[in-house]
């Protein structure tokens, strides 16, 4: 297929393509929502059954329903297929649009997930408008993966990912590159930990001294984690969100911190773990989980 008939086709669709990238901007999909995630998973139904030749909902029952879309143009074939991977749920809150709505401001989209990753399943959508338009034969069957979960850890779909992709002749994922434009090739592994820290509630003005403050327990540990830290290895440990404490006037009883990890090797996820579940209480009477 020449080049230029293919660029002047996608030249041609590129509003409807922008439309599309408003529609799907406009059906908000954080990640815990399982009932707005479920409802962009039959959006997807209905727009891929019009040029697939299977489509299928793949139910979950805590997190939204994934989606298996295969591309083989009604014929069978020897080679093994090709993956297409992408996932539909953004880190965005419901209601995140009022504020931030889809909009084109010099010649760029902008609006929840454009990036990541709404913009590429538009891109995976007019792929295949265009393999079907313009009669163009695909070498291998193409099995596109729609997941729900991919900015909470893949809980629910990394089985099922491992499995498609062990038997696939290669993995695309068509995800937003860096902000210089350079390719993503890998990505780190994750590690998400939570933090329970237990002490003792007391009056801070009657009888402080009866209390045992799990604040200030926490505050050591997150200087303790956070020196765990070790840029040139590319490991990073960050507590992005805490909790703790009831009244201004009571000694904390409870404090707790969430812990994301990101690392690059083996041997940095098992010290880094090892790390962190061998925690010890720097105040006597603390209890920590």
């Amino acid at each position: 297929m020449d080049s230029a008939i293919l660029l002047d086709y996608f030249r041609n669709r590129q509003s409807d393509m922008v439309k599309s990238l408003e529609t799907l901007v406009n059906y908000e999909s954080p990640s815990s929502d399982k009932r707005l995630l479920d409802m962009l998973a039959l959006h997807f139904k209905q727009r891929f059954s019009k040029i697939a030749e299977e489509v299928k909902i793949i139910n979950q029952q805590k997190f939204g329903n994934h989606l298996k879309v295969v591309f083989k143009k009604n014929r069978s074939y020897s080679n093994r297929p090709a993956l297409i991977l992408c996932h539909f749920d953004t880190v965005w809150p419901q209601g995140t649009t009022k504020d931030r709505p889809f909009r084109i401001k010099k010649n760029k989209a902008y609006g929840p997930g454009v990036l990541d990753m709404k913009g590429g399943i538009v891109l995976v959508e007019s792929v295949f408008h265009a393999v079907q338009d313009l009669q163009i034969d695909i070498p291998r069957p193409v099995i596109l993966l729609l997941t729900a979960d991919e900015e909470i850890g893949s809980n629910s779909s990394r089985s099922m990912i491992e499995e498609l992709a062990l038997k696939s002749e290669y993995v695309l994922v068509p995800e937003s590159p860096l902000p210089n434009g350079v390719l993503k090739t890998a990505r780190k592994g994750t590690g998400r930990f939570l933090l329970d820290i237990e002490g003792r509630a007391a009056h801070s003005g009657v009888e402080p001294e009866k209390g045992i403050n799990a604040i200030t327990e926490l505050a050591h540990q997150i200087l303790f984690l956070h020196g765990l830290n070790d840029p040139e290895k590319g490991s990073s440990v960050n507590v992005g969100v805490i909790q703790g404490g009831t009244k201004v006037n009571v000694i904390a009883a409870r404090a707790s911190a969430e812990i994301d990890v990101r690392i690059w090797t083996e041997n940095e996820r098992k010290k880094i773990e090892d790390k962190i579940f061998g925690i010890k209480a720097k105040i006597p009477g603390i209890k920590i989980r």
